[in-house]
């Protein structure tokens, strides 16, 4: 399965297109990452196990523009790319990795392409399940249940379940911050437990949000798909009366200034802060000026 990884990471690396793939193919890279990372070997798992896993997973997501089955296989990926291309596997133990990609495989499982706000205006059932992180929540609900039913720890006892949480909670965009200061406080050391369930926090949510650093027809596709999904939204919450959630009015909200600001704002700093950590002043953040530079031209 390596070798299978090897012939196709000239296209699934940083410029990965998972619209280029059959699912057979798409599920073939991703067994063949948790294998190239050890996952397999560190959860005592056969290929068969973990396919029928990842084949379950595939069928909690949901058909819509952005938060699809395509964006969970991308964040694996580009994970791939920070624990083996910028060496960030070095930090982590076994099981902290296996943890870290199942957590990006399921992390926004569920997810019906109207966010967080529109579920609490709306006051879903969702919403009165979840007090806060409601999509992030009902994802790990989903996600632990999956990972229940094919007995996927069942082999380990080092791997804890809350590291798989607390990964997926830390996609939520409010706790952004709270993640940049976890940056801050890390060293290019030896870490424990603690800081290692950090490093996770803080590599899961780099690779949800990374498309402001990909090659720049990745990057704009993507912006693309989120600017599809949120004028969705908006659409949605003008028939129902709702408040008109951030940049999710078509007739108003301009994609530049958006996709600008992101970079600028929230991009920006936090992989500035992850420089001392890892090598991402080489490819990354001389991707997100060129981005920023072509966003400015448009």
């Amino acid at each position: 399965m390596n070798s299978f990884l090897k012939e196709k990471w000239s296209s699934v690396g940083l410029n990965f297109n998972p619209w280029e793939y059959s699912r057979a193919e798409k599920q073939g890279i991703l067994l063949a990452i948790f294998q190239a990372l050890n996952v397999l070997a560190a959860l005592e798992l056969s290929p068969s196990d973990m396919l029928d896993f990842c084949l379950d997973m595939e069928s909690l997501y949901n058909d819509v523009p952005y938060h699809s089955f395509n964006h969970a296989i991308d964040v694996v990926v580009k994970l791939y790319y920070m624990l083996y291309d910028l060496q960030a596997a070095s930090y982590l133990a076994s099981y902290d990795i296996a943890a870290l990609l199942i957590s990006a495989l399921c992390h926004d499982c569920g997810h019906p392409g109207l966010n967080n706000l529109f579920q609490k205006n709306a006051q879903t059932e969702l919403a009165q399940k979840y007090p806060d992180a409601i999509l992030e929540r009902y994802s790990i609900d989903l996600a632990m249940e999956c990972i229940a039913k094919h007995q996927l720890l069942r082999n380990v006892e080092n791997l804890r379940d809350p590291i798989i949480r607390c990964a997926i909670l830390n996609t939520d965009m409010t706790r952004h911050f709270d993640v940049v200061e976890e940056c801050k406080a890390l060293v290019d050391a030896l870490l424990d437990s603690t800081q290692r369930q950090s490093l996770v926090n803080i590599l899961m949510h780099a690779v949800d949000v990374f498309n402001p650093v990909l090659p720049w027809p990745m990057c704009k596709k993507w912006s693309d798909l989120m600017n599809m999904e949120s004028f969705n939204q908006g659409d949605l919450e003008k028939q129902l009366s709702l408040p008109l959630s951030p940049n999710m009015d078509r007739e108003t909200t301009d994609q530049r200034q958006v996709s600008l600001d992101f970079g600028n704002i929230i991009i920006r700093p936090f992989f500035t802060e992850m420089v001392s950590l890892f090598p991402v002043d080489d490819v990354l953040l001389p991707a997100l000026e060129a981005n920023m530079q072509t966003w400015s031209r448009l």
